[in-house]
């Protein structure tokens, strides 16, 4: 018994020995898992920072504490990563749309003012066609870098829009300079490319006060400069009306030309041939009465068409309606012809030429009924292409004018080379010429001129027997102008043409 006692004794003291080791490991184990177990928990909540403050005594603790570091660090490059991709242009390494702004409303949140300068190369996406993409993102590279080394933040939007913040307000003469710098043409792959860049520039707070103002108002600013003359426009209140204005043009004008409806109409003002007196042509002018809008001038709606890419549904329903009209007084046994405008982009439209040639030889009328006009200014934008598309036009056996002669740039440079075969002389030279000797002396130059070069002469704007005595008298050729008759729709022509003493 006595040594069963001493065996039970042992055995119970070995089994309390055993039970303290085991809970001093346990605790050994368990404190540094509960750490790392914090650790992670940090880490999923974005906070990271080392696992064990003092390495543990045990190696698989330290081991797993060592992975849950590397992770962190992983974690954290990958993060910094995405945010840089959430925050910044790929292809430019500029920042974004998404982190602009952010930037913009913590700026004015904390009471900062900023300057904002919306940067648009013109034409980006020819740059694209004639150069290709590669050499279109080499140019946004370069725009980029240039960008970059100016005081400021610089973002990419889309496409070749960037936008450039500052909180030095830069001055007229500073823009003009960055613009400079801007423009230089870029070297990419053996080719300079040619940059040309349209600014819109908002002050904030004063102009935008938000982020959704701010791009509201950039594109309208933007629309204005990269449609105006001028290549710089700084936000002013008018210029909403003018795009809201342009935006239901734009929307009314496609609703017009879509439905089957009376608001588009044609007028023809009559010309006459100063020698025999009577008429020998008409131009052809579009109105448009809109439910909306009332009257739109041509003007305004046909510049608008153009920046819209609507021209060319213009220019077809102008030439369906203006042949069916010559057809009918042809019909009628009326020999004069039709003068029709075209803008540049009609010109280089091979498909809307050709177009025009089957309505022609539809109605049984020859391309000699027509007389094409086109102002100088479209013809200068490009002179070569446009002497290249006249001449097949005229080979086809259309006659050409350049339409307000004298108003462009340098005319007798390429004047000699175009398959031009009259001449108009703006009314804005004619419409005081009886009074006005800076007008007749302009005149007279631009009858010599045409006599030299063989070319007919039409002088528009022609408003009291005065100035038409005097066009006759200098060897003009054809007048049209208030004196003769206004523009007139097809029904007031006809009864026109019966009782006037021009009559055929």
């Amino acid at each position: 018994t006595g040594v069963q006692l001493t065996i039970f004794a042992f055995s119970i003291l070995a089994i309390l020995i055993a039970l303290g080791l085991s809970l001093l490991l346990a605790r050994s184990v368990s404190q540094p898992v509960s750490t790392l177990v914090k650790a992670v928990n940090k880490v999923a909540s974005g906070k990271y920072g080392a696992t064990l403050k003092t390495p543990s005594k045990l190696k698989e603790i330290t081991e797993l504490a060592n992975a849950v570091d590397s992770m962190q660090a992983s974690i954290k490059s990958r993060e910094k990563h995405i945010r840089y991709q959430a925050e910044h242009d790929v292809l430019t390494g500029l920042f974004n749309r998404n982190y602009v702004e952010g930037y913009f409303e913590s700026e004015l949140g904390s009471g900062h003012s900023v300057q904002v300068v919306a940067i648009t190369v013109i034409g980006f996406r020819t740059i694209n066609d004639l150069y290709g993409y590669s050499n279109g993102d080499n140019t946004l590279k370069a725009l980029a870098e240039r960008l970059q080394r100016w005081p400021g933040t610089s973002a990419r939007l889309a496409g070749g829009e960037i936008l450039y913040i500052t909180h030095d307000a830069l001055n007229d003469d500073q823009l003009e300079t960055l613009k400079h710098i801007l423009e230089q043409p870029v070297e990419s792959n053996l080719i300079a490319i040619p940059v040309k860049v349209a600014m819109a520039v908002i002050d904030c707070p004063k102009d935008a006060s938000s982020s959704e103002e701010l791009f509201r108002k950039m594109n309208i600013v933007t629309d204005e400069a990269i449609h105006s003359d001028s290549w710089c426009v700084r936000y002013k209140a008018d210029l909403e009306d003018k795009y809201t204005r342009r935006l239901s043009i734009t929307t009314e004008l496609k609703r017009a030309l879509i439905s089957q409806q009376n608001e588009l109409s044609m007028v023809y003002q009559p010309k006459i041939d100063l020698q025999t007196m009577k008429v020998c042509s008409m131009e052809a002018l579009i109105r448009w009465n809109n439910s909306v809008l009332g009257f739109v001038p041509p003007d305004e709606f046909i510049t608008i068409a153009e920046q819209a890419g609507l021209i060319e549904q213009v220019t077809s329903w102008v030439m369906k309606q203006t042949i069916s009209d010559l057809a009918y007084f042809r019909e009628k046994g009326y020999g004069f012809t039709v003068a029709m405008n075209l803008s540049t982009q009609d010109i280089q439209n091979k498909v809307l030429l050709t177009k025009l040639v089957s309505l022609l030889t539809e109605e049984g009328l020859s391309p000699e009924a027509l007389e094409l006009e086109i102002t100088e200014s479209d013809l200068v934008a490009d002179a070569s292409l446009a002497i290249e598309n006249l001449n097949e036009l005229t080979a086809r056996g259309f006659h050409f004018a350049i339409d307000d002669f004298g108003t462009g740039y340098s005319s007798l440079a390429y004047l000699k080379n175009l398959p031009v075969k009259t001449i108009k002389i703006d009314k804005s030279f004619i419409l005081s010429l009886a009074s006005d000797e800076n007008d007749q002396q302009i005149v007279r130059t631009v009858l010599s001129l045409a006599s030299v070069f063989n070319l007919k002469v039409v002088a528009e704007g022609v408003e009291d027997a005065a100035s038409l005595d005097i066009l006759k008298e200098w060897g003009c050729d054809i007048v049209q102008g208030y004196y003769i008759s206004r523009p007139l729709s097809c029904a007031d022509l006809e009864s026109w043409l019966q009782n006037t003493p021009f009559g055929e």
